[in-house]
């Protein structure tokens, strides 16, 4: 097990990779893609809603310099 700090907790396994979440747009999917972006991966939002998938995806992007 590695101590905090060292180099495998510092980087994430889905950093610059791509993720598609289906059911994105609400509960624990949405959470899920949050997280997913926050860890590094480029999320492929994917919902039944599309504005709501619109509004998270625009989010992701805010809140993460990333892509969605």
């Amino acid at each position: 097990m590695n101590e905090p700090g060292t180099e495998a907790n510092e980087r994430s396994d889905v950093e610059e990779r791509i993720a598609l979440v289906t059911g994105s747009t609400d509960g624990i999917g949405r959470q899920t893609a949050l997280g997913l972006a926050r860890q590094g991966a480029t999320v492929l939002v994917h919902g039944r809603d599309r504005e709501k998938g619109q509004a998270l995806a625009d989010r992701i992007e805010r809140e993460t310099d990333g892509s969605a």
